[in-house]
């Protein structure tokens, strides 16, 4: 039976003493370790330095643009909205959140204490992969040139003319 300790990050919702009596047990991590905070960042780090390199080395600056474009609102405001009102940390007094994965985020949409929604689900979902798999389409020219995309300015992004003109190449 685990208890808490005072080391223990604990969010102030949370109002019982021991993890194994809780209602959530186990579906929220309301109580955190700084291990789960590493967990997060060693995640992050792994798919960042692949995705910032690759966009750099390829000259993807607009793309670059647009993917922080999309992060700050989906950081800011998306997933507070769809996600992190859900959560004890959320309910916590303050305008900042308190949590491992977002602290010091604003807590700009009103607490909902009921589980998530099949729309809040699945449009999270599809965000998340708008959100990480956004390069894919950068490395795979054929498939960009098949859907349409006009390379405008191609030379500077790191792109050939024979792909844009979609001619072999020799």
């Amino acid at each position: 039976m685990k208890k808490l300790s005072g080391k223990d990050m604990t969010a102030a919702a949370c109002s019982q003493s021991e993890c194994e009596v809780c209602e959530i047990q186990e579906k929220l991590l309301c109580v955190h370790q700084p291990k789960d905070l590493i967990d997060f960042y060693v995640l992050f780090v792994c798919w960042a330095i692949p995705f910032f390199s690759g966009m750099i080395i390829g000259k993807f600056w607009v793309g670059i643009m647009v993917w922080f474009v999309l992060a700050i609102f989906f950081f800011c405001y998306v997933e507070a909205l769809l996600l992190c009102r859900h959560c004890p940390h959320y309910a916590e007094k303050g305008f900042w959140l308190r949590c491992h994965a977002n602290w010091g985020l604003p807590k700009i949409p009103k607490m909902n204490p009921r589980p998530m929604n099949s729309f809040e689900k699945v449009t999270w979902l599809l965000y998340v992969a708008v959100l990480f798999l956004y390069y894919i389409f950068f490395y795979h020219k054929p498939a960009m040139v098949t859907l349409g995309v006009n390379f405008i300015g191609a030379d500077r992004c790191g792109l050939d003319t024979a792909a844009n003109s979609m001619q072999p190449l020799l």
